[in-house]
């Protein structure tokens, strides 16, 4: 039944995104100032590029709640204290896949990425010496789930940075663009679907 409701939320969220999308696509008026045509808007990015950027964060999304859902079934106690190890994923696949955070000195946020993972590595560490958690449930499931949480959650938010850079800014916006701007708008409805 919760998956039901899941799916059918998912689904009215996805058709009222289109509906307020295509509404605003009629409503909106032509953005490029200066130019000699200006009912002349660039024609938009096709679909498999937006789909392209847009399907990584949203399949994140489902994994990030099947991934929550088991930890938190397994123990409550330890999906909530691993949360700041989702810093130093995030940190990591940034790092990975974004030129510019490449481009910054490694001890720039290397302070902050160690204390994370300091704590969320003690804990760990304490909860399996124990090798049950407070409820009952196998420390070692608790601990995999978790991690496996926070990391599916820092790369959906990694990608869907990309996504918005790659769809909202780099060489998709502007007076000169090929395409024309994809709203945010319009990237969660692709995120949804």
């Amino acid at each position: 039944m919760k998956n039901t409701v899941s799916a059918v939320d998912t689904m009215v969220a996805a058709a009222c995104l289109s509906t307020l999308h295509w509404l605003g696509l009629l409503a909106q008026s032509p953005k490029c100032k200066g130019s000699s045509d200006l009912t002349h808007t660039p024609p938009s990015l096709p679909v498999l590029t937006k789909l392209r950027w847009a399907a990584p964060p949203g399949i994140c999304v489902f994994i990030v709640i099947t991934l929550s859902t088991w930890a938190n079934v397994l123990s409550y106690q330890i999906f909530a204290v691993l949360g700041p190890s989702e810093i130093v994923f995030v940190w990591l696949f940034a790092r990975y896949f974004h030129d510019e955070e490449r481009a910054l000195p490694i001890t720039s946020g290397l302070p902050a990425v160690l204390l994370a993972a300091m704590g969320s590595l003690l804990f760990a560490v304490s909860q399996l010496s124990h090798g049950q958690s407070s409820d009952g449930s196998d420390a070692f499931q608790a601990v995999f789930a978790s991690l496996s949480c926070r990391a599916f959650q820092a790369l959906m938010t990694v990608s869907l940075r990309s996504c918005c850079l790659q769809l909202r800014g780099g060489g998709a916006a502007g007076c000169n663009a090929q395409y024309a701007e994809v709203s945010v708008l319009e990237i969660t409805q692709w995120k949804l679907i």
